[in-house]
Formats: C-alpha cells, structure tokens, sequence
C-alpha cells in the first residue's frame, strides 16, 4: 500500500442511473501509521458523493510495474469517514509527503476522508498465489524495509551479464529449476520477484533469500552468500567458507 502511487476506489453509487451499483475511480491516497488509505476527493467528483451517502468502499492497489494478471496486487475493503478538522493538518502533511504537486487539495472543493473500520483485504500475488488477510493483520503489518530500494538493486543486476548468469544459477539452485534467463522485477524482505526464460517460454517466479533482509547492508550479505553457494553448486565446486 505505501508503495502505491494510485488506487481504484470502488463506491456504491449514488447516482440516480446507477444506484447501488459499483463505481470504480482512479484515486491518489496516502496511508496513515496503521495503514488507512486517506483520501483527498473533490466535491465536483461522483465518488465523493457516494462516500459522503454511504461510506462502504474498497482500495485496490497494483504492485509496481504491474502489466498483467501475473503481477501483485491487493484490495482492502472499509468504511471511508469524513476527516474531522482537528486532524486535516497532519494527514494533509502527510499526503504532500507523497504528491508534493498537489496544491489542489486546497482548493474549497476538497473534502478529506480515512478509510477506517477495515475489514480485511485479498492479497493476490499471481498464479496461484493468493492470500485473504485480516484486518488486524492488515493493522499489525509495516512497510517493507527494501522494496523502496529495490529499483536500484535491480538495474544493477539485470545491467551486467556477469549478475544476470548469476540469477539463472541462483534459480537453479534454490527453486530447482535451469531457466536460459533471468530479470530482477521487484524485491523484499523475504526474496526476490523475477522474470525467466525456459524452453522459449518466459514467465514470473519467486526466489526466495535464505533468510530475511531487513536493510541494504543485509541485503548485499545475502546475495552475496546466494550467488556464491549457487555458482559453486552449478560448478560442481565446494563453496569456501
């Protein structure tokens, strides 16, 4: 969610042609310190009507460089609630925090809402990968330490084709699979999103670290220590110790 830079809020219409039914927007937001999307809406917007009648929606937000059904994304259904006035300095703070462009939130026309009472989200990873996630969980959970570095770490490796074999070994070794080749697509705590090529098909996979990194320095130890178990397990060759 903090990674997001959009979302589509999904209300119950109020509009006279369509009422009750779904209604999808495209929205920014931003998220508070227990994860509640907070929402800049204007009042010349369908949507804020709809929340301003019944406060019922849905976020779902896409994972970065999403661009198909392969790809992550998570929907996190609440109740949205008008922001009371003691707290608009501090949420509107924070939302410029992420869209410093965003002077219109200033404009007369702008309400503030927060997505509270949650009541859990549905987690779909790809394939194959899905997770429903409860609203306690949702509360519970922080932002990942790495993602927001991820980038960098993967125009590294996917630029040198020295790192790009290292990949493929690494796939080889720890997920059991020989692929002809591999991209870097995002990244976490917890392992690696990547793109491969076998048999002249090319689809997603996780790999997944051997422990979990919880900043840069970690990280680099940790692939450091995959890609050398990994060349010397495809070499034949006893990594040194």
């Amino acid at each position: 969610m903090a990674l997001a830079t959009n979302a589509v809020l999904s209300t119950v219409s109020s509009h006279a042609s369509s009422a009750g039914f779904p209604f999808g927007s495209v929205v920014d937001f931003a998220v508070d310190g227990q994860g509640r999307p907070l929402l800049a809406t204007s009042t010349l917007s369908p949507h804020t009507a709809d929340l301003q009648v019944d406060g019922r929606c849905s976020i779902t937000v896409m994972a970065p460089g999403f661009k198909s059904l392969q790809d992550a994304r998570f929907t996190l259904t609440g109740t949205a609630k008008p922001l009371p006035e003691a707290e608009t300095a501090a949420v509107r703070e924070t939302f410029l925090a992420k869209y410093p462009n965003a002077f219109y939130v200033d404009f007369g026309d702008f309400r503030w809402f927060r997505v509270e009472e949650l009541k859990g989200g549905r987690f779909v990873g790809g394939f194959g990968r899905v997770a429903s996630v409860t609203a306690e969980d949702y509360i519970a959970a922080k932002p990942d330490p790495v993602a927001s570095f991820a980038p960098h770490v993967a125009g590294h490796m996917n630029g040198e084709a020295s790192h790009i074999k290292d990949m493929t070994d690494m796939v080889a070794h720890y997920v059991g699979m020989n692929v002809s080749g591999a991209s870097m697509l995002g990244m976490d705590r917890l392992g690696i999103d990547m793109q491969v090529s076998r048999n002249k098909q090319s689809f997603k996979l996780r790999l997944p670290f051997i422990r979990p990194a919880e900043n840069r320095g970690a990280v680099k130890e940790v692939l450091v220590e995959m890609t050398k178990t990994a060349r010397a397990a495809v070499a034949g060759d006893t990594p040194a110790q």
